[in-house]
């Protein structure tokens, strides 16, 4: 009766215990199934990962290609031909020639070219010829002598006679006075200076009656 019993309660308790180890036998299966689940999530985001770092790369070197083709069109000009050159020379010189032509139109004047002449003959009369022959050897006080003619000025000369002085050195300034736009009467064309205070080489002024006529 005892052998019966203890089997019994060994049956019993083989039953009762059983079921958590299927139990637990089962759990213990199903764990790595779980795991590898987990596993496989990392995977995904590594190649989401991989996909978006090597698409960068291709938009970097399209960017800096067209970069490139950009500054060597800016760097590389258009090379003109012969035929292009040549006419540029053309226009170039025809230009030239223009402005040339419109700078000696503008500048020629030949009663205001006179006129300068006149000036610069008066200029060097007075102060090579007639200052120091009026005052000789009173040159250091000139104000007692040239006073006497602040007022009434010095007699007139005539413009050929200016022209003769000195050895006819200023002879080149007749073309001044007689040309195919412009003829003076020199011989009735006079200059008339005037010393003025305080009397030194440069201190005049002259008046001047040109006998002269433009020819249109």
């Amino acid at each position: 009766m005892l052998g019966n019993n203890s089997s019994r309660r060994g049956s019993s308790r083989s039953a009762r215990l059983s079921p958590s180890i299927s139990h637990t036998v089962a759990t213990r299966r199903q764990r790595p199934a779980a795991k590898v689940h987990l596993t496989n999530r990392p995977s995904i985001t590594r190649k989401k990962t991989t996909t978006t770092s090597t698409k960068k790369p291709t938009r970097i070197s399209l960017s800096r290609a067209k970069s490139q083709l950009t500054n060597r069109l800016r760097l590389e000009p258009k090379r003109l031909t012969t035929s292009e050159y040549s006419l540029l020379g053309i226009l170039a010189t025809a230009c030239l020639c223009i402005i040339t032509a419109f700078l000696t139109i503008a500048n020629f004047d030949p009663a205001r070219d006179a006129e300068r002449a006149m000036s610069n003959l008066a200029a060097d009369y007075y102060i090579e010829f007639l200052y120091p022959r009026t005052l000789g050897s009173q040159i250091n006080n000139p104000a007692p002598i040239l006073s006497r003619y602040a007022e009434i000025g010095f007699p007139s000369v005539r413009l050929s006679h200016i022209l003769l002085y000195n050895n006819g050195s200023h002879a080149s300034y007749a073309s001044y006075f007689n040309n195919k736009h412009y003829q003076c009467d020199t011989s009735h064309s006079y200059f008339r200076f005037y010393p003025v205070a305080p009397y030194g080489p440069r201190d005049y002024t002259v008046e001047y009656s040109p006998d002269c006529l433009e020819v249109i």
